[in-house]
């Protein structure tokens, strides 16, 4: 099997529950890239070794009224501790079961650690991964990855490895830096104000100041950008508020 049947394999599956970013690369390119004091690398596996085939998911807005679809049918996946992450799991574990034997594959998340980096760390390095694969510009001013269509509206949600399906293409293609000296002054100062505004906050409160960080992500594009997170969108990403989510699910 190749690189290309397993792409499109996926992308329309994925795409239906709401990853709509499904970019290839080779998993050398972040196993290579990423720092060694990090302990992040991820082990290689198969046929393939270090030139393993993989697909980093993610996802824009258009996530949003898929998962709140899903919630209304599972009405018992509110009750969890985070249900997004719940959805976002399940969802991606399920189109791997269906692809095998056709295309084996392993899965790492965005939000659970595992056990078995080289090197002893515990989470993927997924904003370094969209980078290091090309699929967005990682910007110091903001901490943010910025994506060449969905700007800084996206989210990174895991990585699916072909450790028998090699990568066809040998260099990635970095994404270029789309900020201008000005978005990069203003994302600056939220970013500083951001921090200062969290100063000797307990968890609980820095959560009550979600606000500041959502300024960080407007400053680089204002509240126009096209791909920009629906309000409700914006409060649950940042809040994970179930009270919020049940009134969402209300008006699907």
């Amino acid at each position: 099997m190749t690189s290309i049947e397993a792409q499109a394999f996926y992308v329309e599956r994925l795409h239906s529950k709401g990853f709509d970013i499904c970019h290839p690369g080779s998993l050398k390119w972040y196993n290579e890239g990423v720092p060694d004091d990090l302990g992040v690398r991820i082990p290689e596996k198969g046929s393939a070794g270090s030139n393993a085939f993989i697909l980093l998911i993610g996802n824009s807005r258009h996530l949003w009224k898929v998962f709140l679809g899903w919630l209304k049918e599972n009405r018992n996946g509110v009750a969890g501790s985070n249900p997004l992450d719940t959805y976002v799991k399940e969802s991606i574990e399920e189109i791997i079961q269906a692809a095998k034997p056709r295309f084996d594959a392993r899965f790492y998340t965005s939000h659970e650690t595992a056990d078995d980096l080289v090197g002893g760390g515990r989470y993927v390095a997924m904003q370094r991964f969209s980078a290091l694969t090309g699929l967005a510009f990682n910007d110091i001013s903001s901490h943010l990855a910025i994506h060449p269509k969905f700007g800084p509206w996206f989210a990174l949600r895991g990585v699916i490895i072909f450790d028998d399906i090699c990568c066809p293409v040998e260099n990635p293609i970095l994404a270029r830096d789309p900020l201008t000296e000005d978005q990069r002054n203003r994302a600056k100062a939220a970013m500083s104000q951001a921090l200062d505004s969290n100063k000797n906050l307990s968890y609980e409160g820095v959560g009550k100041k979600w606000h500041c960080w959502v300024a960080v992500r407007d400053a680089l594009y204002g509240q126009t950008h096209p791909f920009r997170y629906s309000d409700d969108q914006i409060e649950y990403h940042y809040t994970s508020n179930e009270a919020h989510l049940k009134k969402c699910i209300e008006m699907v």
